[in-house]
């Protein structure tokens, strides 16, 4: 079948799932009418809204349900000429909306498909219901279905329906290609930085650095090699020969001619050492039977049959060729390039074996130097073998390793700390290793005890916690100091979290200093950071300063003084540049803050600001103070408007006088009935400044459908007032009050 398939399942998007809901109430259905094809490969995460690099969209040619849960869709591509396109990724769209995404970021290769330009491409997608997040999907299949169908069944029944799939033969000029008739691929040649196709020759003489040799050549190379080293091997120089057979040169060839007068010599001469005269020196093969502390005639024996046990007091269980000096001395030289010597001491072998050769015996990088029970002396060269695993004494310290006492004793000492630690195995286990100080210096693990009779000096401690001199301590309970001449009497404790101080602290005018930065021995006064509290016998002033320059500079820094009470004789003078001045921190972490202007030279303003924990922050401005002014409570700011407005009573008249000049003046009539409907006046109590606003009121005592008033003349002027009363539907009013009121200005 000339049809690439494809079975994942896509990524539905978030518009393709809105859609589904919007198409039915009931039911999520989706219907696909095209599908896109594109180059980029990635994981789909459902917001995509189109292809990342889309290069073609075709609609469906063909679909067909497998089951009642997978829709099979067919498309017939083909990409526009000279673009053919090795696809990653898959859109399927209902109209113009993108439904479903499939790509990956784990595709092998060039990618899942190639679409050529030169021929059709049928490709066959497999979509499972119940893969995606809907209930129905349909197809809308492109107008012309019966030919798409034809062409389908045309292209799938070609006998090759991709020519461009069938691989052309691959040459050293190859290009990376895809044709009508077929595809083809690039190789890389081969040179000195990178691998690839190489050409062959059989030329040794060639300078190039691309071409490869033959078998062949590299014969004849060989053969060349083989003859120079022959050559080489078996040439000897006339000043290396010699003639003479009493040479002790090792560094010259015996003759035909010294090898004739050997000849001569020992013609001669009997075939044993005693035909040479020595009598008194053995040379025989040790036996099963023998045991070395029995052999003491001088002379050569050798064990080549492993015969070699501890109970026959053999250093090891190797063969080799024993040599006896004498009666009491021997020495074994062992195959494996062990050389052992013994002594005998009172006619006794009593003091054992030991190595001649173990000045410079290296340690395996996988031993483990609980193993290491021989006598003499090991060393480790490389510092990832030494391991605390391997029961080193420190992690990565490679050194050297001396073992003593027939293995009962190690000392090891690393070579690049210079280190030196001991131990010793007891009941055949080796003890914890325990540090030794030489005079180039070190650091102790374990305790240190100074006789009461002697002291601890010492010109110059170096801390290990900084690069000045300074000693560091570290105790789990504290230091205690006592006085040498009472050994109860405590001069100060340093116990964690607490300092006990039981005598004066004299500081000489020095600053207590909680945390400070001293670089290279500097005194505090050059110091450029410092914590701490000081005093100044100049002003007689103690200074609390915290994360600032030292007091010589003139500045102070931000301090904090704790106290259930604190109390201030005299000026409490806060300095610094910025808004804050005074905090009252809150239980709850919120604060009041005072603050002023650092400007106020040019703008004298201060503010209360209230802060809470999570910075939401109200404050109380006060304006810009331009003079001497009075700020007062409510009662003194009241008292004050009062004494402002005047208040009197004239007969009849109530008058109110307001400092920015406006006047108030009420007057009540008492009568019985309104009567003599003629004009009438009265005079203010105090004369306005202009005429006033006049409002009149009049109540009766008279109930009923009726109204009463005054009617105020227009000729009414700034000292008096001119009016008419009128009544309408009674006869009598009763008691009446006629209440006038008159806004004006008194200045």
């Amino acid at each position: 079948m000339a049809v690439n398939q494809i079975n994942s399942p896509p990524t539905i998007t978030k518009v393709g799932l809105k859609l589904a809901t919007m198409n039915n109430n009931q039911h999520l259905s989706l219907t696909i009418t095209h599908a896109a094809f594109g180059t980029e490969k990635y994981r789909p995460t459902g917001e995509e809204t189109s292809l990342k690099q889309e290069r073609l969209r075709v609609g469906i040619a063909s679909a067909v349900r497998l089951d009642e849960k997978t829709i099979q869709m067919r498309f017939v591509v083909k990409a526009e000429q000279d673009e053919g396109f090795w696809c990653n990724e898959i859109g399927f769209w209902a109209n113009n909306t993108l439904i479903a995404v499939y790509s990956s970021d784990e595709i092998k290769g060039e990618g899942l498909i190639f679409i050529s330009d030169k021929v059709e491409t049928t490709i066959s997608f497999s979509l499972a219901l119940e893969a995606m997040p809907v209930e129905r999907i349909d197809v809308q299949i492109m107008q012309d279905q019966d030919k798409l169908i034809q062409l389908i069944n045309q292209h799938e029944n070609e006998d090759n329906p991709h020519p461009q799939y069938t691989p052309q033969q691959i040459t050293a000029t190859s290009q990376n290609a895809v044709e009508e008739t077929g595809h083809s691929h690039e190789i890389d040649k081969a040179s000195t930085s990178q691998a690839g196709i190489v050409q062959l020759t059989n030329d040794i003489n060639n300078d190039s650095e691309t071409l490869g040799l033959t078998a062949k050549a590299g014969k004849k190379l060989k053969a060349l090699i083989d003859a120079l080293t022959r050559n080489l091997n078996n040439y000897i120089p006339n000043s290396k020969k010699s003639n003479s057979v009493t040479s002790t040169s090792s560094d010259t060839v015996a003759t035909s001619y010294a090898v004739k007068q050997l000849n001569d010599v020992k013609a001669n001469k009997s075939t044993t050492l005693a035909g040479y005269g020595i009598t008194d020196f053995a040379q025989r093969a040790l036996t099963a039977s023998d045991n070395l502390n029995d052999i003491t005639v001088k002379g050569i024996y050798n064990n080549s049959t492993y015969r070699n046990t501890p109970n026959n007091n053999y250093p090891e269980e190797v063969s080799g060729v024993l040599l006896v000096l004498s009666n009491a001395e021997q020495v074994y030289f062992a195959s494996n390039g062990k050389m052992f010597k013994r002594l005998k001491s009172n006619n006794n072998w009593a003091n054992g074996w030991v190595r001649l050769d173990n000045l410079t015996t290296p340690i395996g990088a996988d031993q483990n130097l609980d193993e290491i029970t021989t006598d003499g002396n090991y060393y480790i060269v490389g510092s990832s073998k030494a391991t605390l695993a391997k029961n080193y004494p420190v992690e990565r310290g490679d050194g050297a390793l001396e073992v003593f006492g027939n293995g009962y004793f190690q000392r090891f000492t690393t070579f690049h700390s210079k280190q030196i630690f001991t131990r010793r195995k007891i009941g055949g286990n080796w003890t914890a290793w325990v540090q030794s100080m030489t005079e180039l210096g070190g650091a102790f693990s374990g305790d240190v005890i100074i006789n009461p009779a002697n002291k601890l000096s010492a010109r110059r401690i170096a801390s290990t916690n900084n690069s000045n001199d300074a000693l560091d301590i570290y105790s789990k309970n504290g230091l205690f100091i006592y006085n040498a001449d009472n050994a109860t009497d405590l001069l100060a404790g340093f116990r964690p979290n607490r300092i006990d101080l039981v005598r004066d602290v004299n500081l000489a005018n020095k600053m207590l200093a909680f945390s400070l930065d001293i670089s290279n021995g500097a005194d505090f006064s050059n110091s450029p950071n410092i914590d701490g509290i000081w005093h100044d016998d100049t002003t007689n002033t103690f200074h609390f300063q915290s994360d600032s320059t030292y007091k010589t500079t003139g500045e102070m820094g931000k301090a904090s003084l704790s106290a259930v009470n604190y109390v201030a004789s005299g000026l409490v003078e806060i300095k610094n540049n910025n808004w804050g001045r005074l905090r009252a921190t809150l239980t709850d972490g919120s604060y009041w803050q005072w603050e002023v202007d650092p400007n106020s030279a040019t703008n004298p303003r201060f503010n209360f600001l209230y802060r809470t924990l999570d910075g939401t922050q109200r404050a109380a401005s006060f304006p810009r103070l331009e003079k001497n002014e009075v700020v007062a409570y409510r009662s003194w700011v009241d008292e004050k408007i009062q004494s402002l407005i005047t208040y009197q009573k004239i007969g009849n008249f109530q008058i109110r006088k307001y400092p920015d000049g406006t006047m108030i003046q009420t007057y009540t009539i008492r009568q019985n009935d309104l009567y003599e409907w003629f004009e009438k006046s009265f005079n203010w109590a105090i004369a306005f400044v202009d005429t006033p606003l006049i409002f009149s009121k009049v109540t009766t005592s008279i109930g009923g459908s009726h109204d009463a008033d005054v009617n105020i003349l227009t000729k009414s002027n700034n000292a008096t007032c001119y009016y008419h009363e009128y009544e309408h539907g009674g006869s009598n009013q009763g008691n009446v009050r006629i209440q006038f009121l008159a806004i004006g200005r008194w200045k």
